[in-house]
């Protein structure tokens, strides 16, 4: 998939030499938006008045996010421009499928969140600019404080009491980690003394050198009508990206000049089989500044994260701390009394931002959550989940056989790879693939959205890809490299194992028949496995061989078909007589062996 390669999405893709043109001093607001109509009106509403502009943009939306960007720009019809997305966008957590995928787009490619973002920010007229989520609900004037110093251009004064705070915030963060107990005391008192005047330095340095400057938040959770902290647990394995942790956002959301070197682009981050993710990044070498606790952020209360969040406060619920009771303790009491964690890192910024912040918090301000319907809705979605889920599998299969029946007939082709087809095959991967839209759909379904309305992001990914009527081309195997390898093993009995536990599992089952066995396998395989002699392990790494003439294929899955290509120059080589395999245990690799032997 090349965000280069289809002409439909060109109005999408942004050159960021264009963005060093002088613009007007001021500060606009990035939002992107996707079914996020949760906080959206009460994140637009505590961020307006202190900026310039909003350039909302939003993809794919199927709850009321659209109606409610409509509301606010009659309300704000100076302030907010709003923009659609329309580019198929990878979500941040991946499959190992779709983690491969994205590793041969661009950088910036329009599939990606960074292009994502770099659209959204082009289209800002200010010279300075702050990426928003719409889950933050800011602390209004604080917020407007800092957007303030970026409009301003009045001659400041920075006095000797203001750098020498800002020297001691530098060494309270760098010693944290070092500090006695009785130390940490003395130190939290001069943070509550000191930290005005480390704030009017950084303000000063806005106005003045327009220095970049970060802000973080509080993160929140409710619960049977109580609002909860979370306490953070490093021995918690949370493949949720923090979820209990009390504050975020440090250092990756912050005020910037919007020019060519202040750009976002993909961050590869693979974690562990199945769970990968691709965040978007600004790389840059300017300097940030800490400007301070200044939003709630309300992901844990989103309809769609719910339900994780109370799994955790269910399995850990003295990891979760009654607000009262946060807002009560200074954060050296929290460690000591709660054992509150922060990757080590960060400790010492949250710490004395929280020193500094606790008691101009605006806690008061915090929306109003109505959990009584709620949990209502919940009952009633719990209720027609199921039926929602069959019509989605349903639609599922037919749109992706569909397409395909679409592509054959448009370009006058067949698919088929090494004369073998592999329709059924690529239609089971599409599926596989497609499925982790179940939830959005249902959700969707729930709220009053039609069927094809829900399925939008489903044709939206189909129909990102681009298609040539390639001739079929065969493979002559007579000059593979492979020929000499495999040539020895033709007519062998073969084992395709896709982990370690189908392997043990097909070895205890094999008869005791003579003869060769070749097996498949694309990991490296534990000593502690009992094998005949008779059994040769051969490894390939099939996503890593290119054997196949048709381009555009690749490009748009790449990781399928090179696997279809060499898995069908292997079996064409091989011709093997029988195949082991515990095919109960479905996958697309395994639907695509069931064609081609």
């Amino acid at each position: 998939m090349n965000s280069t390669h289809s002409k439909r999405y060109t109005e999408f893709e942004v050159d960021p030499s264009i963005w060093d043109k002088e613009r007007p001093l001021g500060v606009s607001g990035i939002i992107r938006c996707q079914n996020s109509a949760d906080f959206l009106e009460a994140c637009v509403e505590s961020c307006i008045d202190g900026l310039d502009e909003l350039i909302a943009v939003y993809h794919n939306c199927t709850d009321e996010t659209v109606p409610i960007l409509n509301r606010l720009l009659e309300k704000y019809p100076d302030k907010i421009r709003i923009y659609e997305y329309l580019p198929y966008v990878y979500p941040i957590d991946l499959s190992d499928e779709q983690f491969s995928e994205t590793l041969n787009l661009p950088l910036d490619s329009v599939h990606l969140l960074s292009g994502y973002t770099n659209f959204a920010i082009s289209k800002a007229k200010y010279r300075y600019a702050i990426k928003i989520d719409s889950d933050q609900i800011f602390f209004k004037e604080q917020f407007k404080e800092w957007c303030d110093a970026y409009r301003s251009q009045e001659t400041v004064r920075i006095y000797w009491l203001e750098d020498w705070a800002f020297n001691f915030y530098e060494h309270y963060v760098k010693n944290f980690k070092n500090s006695s107990s009785f130390c940490r005391r003395i130190l939290n008192l001069l943070v509550i003394y000191l930290s005005n005047f480390y704030f009017s330095y950084l303000r000063k340095r806005v106005i003045r050198d327009k220095v970049l400057v970060s802000l973080s938040g509080i993160n929140l959770f409710r619960n049977a009508g109580k609002w909860l902290i979370a306490l953070g647990d490093e021995d918690i394995d949370t493949t949720y990206r923090d979820i209990l942790c009390p504050f975020n956002g440090v250092r990756d959301l912050f005020f910037f000049k919007v020019s060519s070197e202040m750009t976002y682009k993909a961050c590869y981050l693979p974690k562990k089989p199945g769970y990968n993710q691709v965040l978007e990044v600004m790389f840059h070498n300017k300097k940030l500044f800490d400007g301070g606790l200044i939003w709630f952020h309300m992901r844990p209360c989103l309809k769609k994260h719910r339900e994780i969040y109370q799994y955790w406060y269910n399995k850990v619920p003295n990891r979760f701390l009654e607000l009262a009771l946060f807002k009560r303790n200074s954060y050296f009491e929290l460690k000591r009394k709660y054992n509150v964690f922060i990757r080590p890192r960060f400790e010492g910024i949250f710490s004395y931002l929280y020193t500094a912040s606790k008691l101009v918090i605006p806690w008061n301000k915090l929306p109003n959550i109505d959990e009584f319907e709620v949990n209502i809705n919940q009952t009633i979605l719990s209720n027609y989940f199921d039926n929602f889920e069959a019509e989605f599998k349903n639609n599922l299969q037919k749109i992706v056989l569909d397409y395909l029946t679409h592509i054959e007939n448009k370009y006058k082709m067949s698919l088929f790879l090494g004369g073998k087809g592999f329709k059924e095959s690529l239609c089971f991967y599409l599926s596989d693939f497609l499925i982790r839209e179940n939830g959005d759909y249902c959700r969707a379904r729930f709220y009053g959205c039609s069927e094809d309305e829900s399925l939008r992001n489903i044709c939206n990914y189909l129909e990102h890809f681009e298609w040539n009527n390639i001739n079929s081309h065969r493979i002559k195997l007579k000059r593979h490299p492979w020929m000499n390898l495999l040539d020895s093993y033709k007519g062998c009995r073969m084992i395709y194992a896709e982990n370690e536990d189908e392997l043990k599992f097909i070895l205890s089952s094999i008869d005791d028949d003579n003869g060769l066995i070749l097996l498949l396998t694309e990991y490296e395989i534990v000593n502690e496995i009992e094998m005949n002699s008779d059994v040769v392990v051969v490894k390939f790494e099939f996503s890593d061989v290119s054997v196949y003439a048709n381009d555009i294929i690749e490009k748009n899955f790449p990781y399928l078909f090179r696997y279809v290509n060499s898995f069908a120059i292997l079996l064409q080589i091989l011709t093997p007589t029988v195949v082991y395999c515990q095919w109960e245990k479905s996958s697309y690799k395994k639907s695509l062996l069931k064609q081609l032997i």
